[in-house]
């Protein structure tokens, strides 16, 4: 019986030990997300069915002077839209935290290479502004390296203490 038992334990340490070390790739996690969302539409449409045959069952009684069954169709259209809105998901937001941010991360990487390229391209074609431009006075200094040749303004003025 401490054999079975121990057996038991040491088995149940065993599967929870090999259940923590695996994780689910970002890749089948998304995978997992876009089966569920097209299980729901699949379910959704079963359930679309299954009201225009009881529609249609219950017309065809209602013509041969027959009651129509009951049909509870708060509980039908409780069920209708939790599958609806199980269908409306995104593929974007199918995927794993992390993907959405390597995403982002890639995504300003891509801006700030394009920024940079534009600048240089600014800078070939017209040469670095003027440090006395009046056109440039108002535009704040969006890029501080590279355009502007003349040095930073000094910081406003504090006001007076008391």
């Amino acid at each position: 019986a401490v054999m079975a038992l121990g057996g038991i334990v040491l088995s149940s340490l065993l599967t929870a030990s090999l259940a923590n070390s695996l994780h689910w790739t970002p890749a089948q996690m998304t995978a997992l997300l876009v089966l569920e969302r097209e299980k729901a539409r699949h379910a959704l449409k079963l359930q679309a069915a299954e009201r225009l045959t009881h529609w249609w069952r219950a017309r065809q009684r209602r013509r041969a002077g027959q009651p129509a069954e009951e049909w509870d169709l708060h509980k039908w259209k409780l069920r209708w839209n939790t599958t609806r809105r199980a269908t409306q998901v995104e593929v974007e937001d199918c995927l794993a935290d992390n993907v959405k941010i390597d995403r982002i991360a890639r995504a300003s990487k891509a801006l700030t290479t394009a920024m940079d390229l534009l600048e240089t391209r600014i800078l070939a074609l017209f040469g670095p502004p003027a440090p006395s431009d009046p056109l440039l006075d108002d535009i704040p200094d969006l890029f501080p390296v590279g355009l502007s040749s003349a040095p930073p303004p000094p910081p406003p003025p504090r006001c007076a203490q008391r």
